[in-house]
């Protein structure tokens, strides 16, 4: 187990495995070590450089890209969104 830092999410909607024809949100949390020294001074997503956020997303649409997702990107969430998009997603 890593402990880590919720920096934000990518906010993804994508077509729907059990509802044919529509789609759906999956959106993808993006986080990084308590300990790592190198990301300390990162206080979110926002701050990441854009290269960094480019190759985030090309990742997760070589990783879905034989599954036909569809994947749309529909921007980045701030740690405070991430985190209420994550205790809704498990229902705390």
């Amino acid at each position: 187990m890593l402990k880590c830092r919720l920096l934000g999410a990518l906010l993804v909607e994508q077509n729907s495995k059990s509802h044919p024809g529509a789609r759906e949100r999956n959106d993808r949390w993006v986080a990084v070590p308590v300990e790592a020294p190198a990301d300390a001074a990162i206080g979110g997503a926002d701050e990441l450089p854009a290269r960094v956020k480019e190759e985030i997303e090309a990742f997760f649409l070589a990783s879905t890209r034989f599954e036909h997702k569809d994947l749309a990107f529909l921007g980045w969430a701030d740690p405070l969104t991430a985190w209420d998009l994550l205790r809704g997603a498990i229902g705390a």
